[in-house]
């Protein structure tokens, strides 16, 4: 059994020098999009650890997943699925407006830690990259020193290394994906079935099991749902997510991200990605503080950031004063006399259901946080945390 502390990473630019199909790109193709603020940067120069770390990137299962070797203390896999990073960071992670790696190094790093609701702390790159690791992977984070971590991050640090002089990390542009205007309705469903059989299994597969190459050990399209995809915890397996992403980028053969050229609409992608939400994923007990005030109940798909009681307090950013609060999702409390009102009470139901949180609409739920939030501001909570 290989440590992962001890396992050479020496090799791996020869296993995997070539990006698997539907993947590769010229960097050449997104160099107009991004300038003048950012340029990709040359990868003929890479160091070993900065070469590793690429082909950790783009072969992530084959090289921290089941039949790696690569195990932590318990004798567990890094990788519980057959993801790799590359299956939605694609093109070396340079793609634009498809959720690229190209600013990550420098947008987790100090004096910029990013706050993460979900969590409830502010992390750097590494904490980034294993919150990827348990949920997206399904799998184990990696230590923080480990020759593995360090090559990953070693690889986003050269990519960052594109931003020019005079320019930061938030002026370059097509991070994340487009930030389009979210349907306000439930997904169709049964629409969404209809669009995914023309659209989307010719890649993905007529049951969402992806095209995976057993001789790379690589998803060519990976699986969209089952055992070998992204966990429930992941942020792609979230409607809203899912939806800015499979329109910003999908179909791979059809969307050009640079010239905002796509191929479906905003309300197809909505339905497609509420189909997606109607599939199984593999659930992680260590993503159970995502979701719940408490490890012993059966999670219910309402985050934590959306339930934590308005008066729970902030955390601060290290060297800064700035509090960051958190806002709780209102619970229902009933009042046959006055009318339903909502409360902090974690023991009431959500103020709306679990299927609306799943596949909306999710405007009356960002608006009902909002006003618990003002009244919060504006002192209107009660001392039992209910405001009318």
């Amino acid at each position: 059994m290989k440590n992962l502390l001890s396992i050479s990473l020496i090799s791996m630019s020869m296993l995997s020098a070539t990006l698997f199909a539907g993947v590769a790109t010229d960097p050449d193709d997104y160099a107009a999009f991004y300038a003048p603020e950012y340029v990709i940067p040359s990868n003929n120069n890479l160091t070993q650890m900065e070469k590793d770390g690429r082909d950790i990137y783009n072969r992530t299962y084959k090289f921290l997943g089941l039949g790696s070797g690569v195990v932590n203390e318990n004798g567990e896999p890094y990788v519980g699925n057959k993801m790799s990073c590359s299956n939605c960071h694609v093109a070396d992670g340079t793609k634009p407006n498809a959720s690229p790696m190209i600013v990550v190094a420098k947008k987790y790093s100090e004096p910029y830690l990013k706050y993460s609701s979900r969590t409830n702390e502010f992390r750097d790159i590494k904490d980034r990259v294993n919150g990827c690791m348990q949920r997206s992977m399904f799998g184990n984070p990696l230590p923080r020193d480990s020759v593995q971590m360090n090559s990953i991050v070693a690889y986003f640090e050269h990519l960052a290394s594109g931003i020019q002089p005079g320019y930061t990390w938030k002026d370059v542009r097509g991070q994340g994906y487009e930030n389009v205007a979210i349907p306000d309705r439930e997904a169709n469903i049964n629409a969404g079935r209809e669009l995914f059989d023309d659209y989307c299994k010719k890649c993905h597969g007529d049951d969402g099991e992806g095209d995976f190459d057993e001789d790379d050990q690589v998803f060519r399209y990976p699986a969209l749902w089952g055992p070998d995809s992204q966990a429930v915890a992941a942020g792609f397996s979230r409607t809203e997510t899912a939806t800015k992403g499979i329109y910003s980028m999908m179909p791979l053969d059809k969307t050009d991200t640079t010239s905002g050229n796509h191929f479906l609409t905003v309300d197809e992608a909505y339905d497609i990605a509420g189909f997606l939400a109607t599939k199984p994923r593999n659930w992680k007990d260590a993503c159970y503080g995502d979701y719940m005030h408490s490890a012993d109940e059966t999670p219910d798909g309402i985050p934590n950031w959306m339930r934590r009681k308005a008066d729970s307090g902030g955390i601060t950013l290290p060297g800064s004063s700035t509090s960051t609060r958190q806002w709780v999702m209102p619970r229902r409390c009933v009042d046959v006399i006055n009318g339903d009102y909502a409360c902090n009470d974690t023991t009431k139901p959500s103020w709306f259901p679990l299927e609306q949180h799943r596949y909306g609409p999710f405007a009356p739920i960002k608006a009902k946080l909002a006003e618990v939030k003002a009244a919060f501001i504006a002192g209107e909570i009660n001392e039992d945390g209910s405001f009318r």
